[in-house]
């Protein structure tokens, strides 16, 4: 773009800004219809576990936080905690400054994985301490990262109660107090239950980082959930910068690790990592690179290299689309509304001559298919009362994590926001299964929504049987928004599918009545074989189908029904006995099998005398080769290898070789473990010898299961040189922040 175009342009921006001054209204005026404009505060949690050798070798988490550490916006509160058996705060909470920052760099170089434990119930406690002090000016958020299961001991009956803990105390304090949850799971050997839960609960995101290379998109997602920023849209690889910006800054996510990215400036001048003058700020990683502009040229910039999708461009401005805070947490079918408002100078545009300039609209991207829905707002309503557009979304018909992009177009500026949602079925329902043949099932239903009053609340249970039979069950209620349901014996193996119908109310005094979705439950019984699937048009097996003058008739008390006989000639339980006989006698068919007959004892009969031959030969041998024999055994045990004990070298891998423990059962929901025991059990079956790191059945050792004697710390934790690296021996060692107190008066202090 030459300079003449630019000046064109900058001319008419200043008009189209000055015409502001004039088409403003006071921000107080629409602030009730947008919320209260909270402070962001952040506190990123980091597992530091000896398991993340495994999951995080190269220590990507420092990147991934560093990013964060340089998005927080400049007056927000943000603090950094790491733990494993003991929790650390790393970086303090505290405003966000250029001082904050420079400390929370430098610390995040620290970030280890020495831990022997996964103590979350302490990581969310300790990061929460302060909660209560924060006031009512602080959206407080909280994303918590880790690879594992709770593991605060040995004992997995401690496990399992510290990880109540979290469910039944923890959870609903923080929910109390107003704090959202983003969870992050490295690796699918995290509880990823218990992450779900912990977010579903208290609104926020939780994400599963398949790969420690995926942690800083993630990380910028549960970022963007946290603290929403402004954006200029990222139109390819151009966007376009106007008089109003005061700072913008581009966060580069490359395709290829290896190459650089480069600025070119409306100018036609080309920044880079290794020549930018003093005013651009450049900060590269191996998967990033973060470049801020102070005070940039108006016009359009450009971006060279091949981006991913999650790039994009913030700025500070004095114009300023802001959008009303989506919930974060949303359930299927349920409608979100979209509310916005540009401000110029603290002040929302009203006048009709302006808004009549502005395209407002709204992108919503499935992230699961990148299935996209567009929604014009100006369409809707082209000049708005009190310049507020208001629109309704209503495309979540699946479950999934949804990006929602607001985006203003004033034809001389641009301006977007993005937020993100996570729409979730309204309820949860796991089966676990037990014992033997015949199996016991235990059938748990899970109202993921936080105003049903379960108190007022009955629910039934609709179970269709591998035989068809239709049942209706009362089901207990075990606590808060959750019910437990034994399935009764079963003698024919197959199928089973249960669904739910609640009938009560919600919390605010109106009517609930809902039904599930349908679950299948596999039924096994002595070796029996399940019967073929029976399609019965009078016992729906979508129960959703099923009329609610049914339901109640049925409600009171348990009904077994058989079902209606059934039309359809069921093949597959045909014998030869039920065919009619044919009118005419079949001699070739006859003849076929008397030959197929004789043709077997010939065979049986020449399998019988080989077999006598055979051991009349051995019989024989025997006697004249016992001699041989003995010499024989003789040399096997004396060629036998003896088994050298363990060198200490062994000692080193332990921590480098982390495996995850047999989950315990979840006290929201148990999964069934038969078949990962049966699996370990096959594998214990051969006589190999275990390898360096493994324990005697050859199993990996867990974070739990090592233990550090004395004299035998620097044998069993293996720490980089990276790790050791201007490290605190409390973070080193993972010890608590009070474990290690160097100072002027250590001495007198021990």
């Amino acid at each position: 773009m030459g300079m003449k175009t630019s000046g064109i342009i900058w001319l008419a921006g200043s008009i189209f800004f000055t015409m502001f001054a004039w088409g403003q209204q006071p921000e107080n005026d629409v602030a009730p219809v947008l919320g209260n404009e909270l402070t962001p505060d952040v506190r990123v949690v980091i597992d530091i576990s000896g398991s993340m050798k495994k999951n995080d070798p190269n220590y990507l988490r420092r990147p991934a936080l560093e990013l964060l550490i340089q998005l927080f916006p400049e007056g927000s509160a943000a603090g950094v905690w790491t733990f494993g058996q003991w929790v650390n705060n790393l970086v303090p909470s505290n405003t966000v400054t250029t001082a904050w920052r420079a400390n929370a760099s430098a610390q995040a170089e620290k970030i280890s994985s020495v831990a022997l434990r996964t103590n979350i119930p302490a990581a969310l406690e300790k990061a929460m301490a302060d909660v209560k002090s924060k006031g009512t000016d602080y959206s407080i958020h909280l994303i918590l990262l880790t690879d594992g299961m709770v593991d605060v001991s040995l004992s997995s009956i401690d496990n399992e109660t510290a990880r109540q803990r979290i469910v039944a105390e923890i959870l609903p304090a923080l929910k109390g107090a107003g704090v959202t949850i983003h969870t992050v799971a490295l690796s699918q050997n995290a509880d990823l239950e218990l992450m779900e839960l912990l977010a579903a609960e208290t609104g926020g995101l939780s994400a599963v980082a398949e790969t420690a290379e995926d942690l800083s998109r993630v990380f910028v997602q549960a970022f963007d959930a946290a603290a929403p920023a402004e954006q200029l849209p990222l139109e390819g690889n151009t966007f376009y910068v106007d008089a109003s910006v005061e700072e913008f800054t581009t966060l580069v996510f490359k395709k290829d690790s290896l190459s650089d990215a480069s600025l070119l400036s409306p100018a036609g001048k080309k920044h880079s990592f290794g020549q930018h003058p003093a005013d651009i700020k450049w900060l590269r990683q191996d998967n990033y690179e973060l470049i801020t502009v102070k005070s940039p040229l108006m016009g359009e910039w450009t971006i060279e290299t091949e981006l991913e999708p999650e790039s994009r461009v913030t700025v500070i401005s004095n114009l300023n689309l802001k959008v009303a805070a989506l919930k974060k947490g949303q359930f299927i079918d349920d409608p979100a509304t979209i509310t916005a408002v540009l401000y110029d100078q603290g002040q929302a545009l009203v006048k009709p001559e302006l808004l009549n300039l502005i395209d407002m609209s709204a992108s919503v991207t499935r992230r699961d298919d990148k299935q996209q829905w567009l929604v014009s707002l100006s369409e809707v309503d082209p000049i708005p009362d009190n310049g507020v557009y208001t629109t309704e979304l209503n495309v979540f018909q699946q479950a999934g994590v949804y990006d929602i992009l607001i985006i203003a177009n004033g034809k001389t500026f641009q301006r977007q926001q993005a937020q993100t949602i996570a729409v979730r079925e309204r309820y949860d329902i796991r089966a676990a299964s037990t014992g033997s043949d015949p199996l016991l099932h235990t059938i748990k239903l899970y109202a993921r929504n936080t105003a049903i009053n379960s108190a007022a609340t009955a629910v039934t249970a609709h179970i269709t049987t591998p035989t068809n039979v239709v049942k209706t069950l009362p089901v207990e209620g075990v606590s808060e928004r959750r019910w437990r349901l034994e399935l009764p014996q079963m003698e024919q193996a197959g199928i089973v599918k249960v669904a739910f119908e609640l009938e009560g109310l919600f919390s605010d005094g109106s009517r609930l009545a809902e039904r599930t979705q349908t679950i299948e439950v596999e039924h096994r019984n002595d070796g029996q074989q399940p019967l073929p699937e029976l399609q019965n048009p009078a016992v729906a097996s979508d129960l959703n189908n099923v009329d609610e003058q049914t339901i109640k008739e049925t409600s009171a008390s348990i009904i077994e029904r058989q079902p209606d006989p059934i039309t359809a000639e069921p093949t597959a339980l045909v014998t030869v006995a039920d065919k009619p006989a044919s009118d005419n006698f079949d001699w070739k068919t006859v003849l076929m099998y008397v030959g197929i007959g004789f043709a077997q004892i010939v065979a049986i009969g020449l399998m019988v005398f080989g077999y006598k031959a055979i051991s009349a030969s051995r019989s024989k041998s025997a006697v004249l080769s016992a001699d041989d024999d003995l010499g024989d055994l003789v040399s096997v045990v004396s060629d036998t290898p003896t088994v050298e004990p363990a060198s200490d070298s062994s000692a080193t891998a332990i921590m480098s070789v982390p495996v995850a423990l047999e989950a315990p059962a979840s006290p929201v929901f148990e999964e069934s473990a038969s078949d990962l025991r049966s699996q370990s059990a096959d594998q214990r079956q051969g006589n190999e010898q275990p390898e360096a790191g493994s324990d005697p059945d050859g199993d990996e050792l867990t974070d739990s299961e090592v233990e550090i004697g004395s004299g035998a710390l620097d044998k069993r934790i293996d720490t980089s040189p990276e790790d050791s690296l201007d490290m605190g021996l409390d973070d080193a060692f993972d010890l608590p922040d009070d474990a290690i107190d160097i100072g002027a008066d250590t001495e007198n202090k021990r």
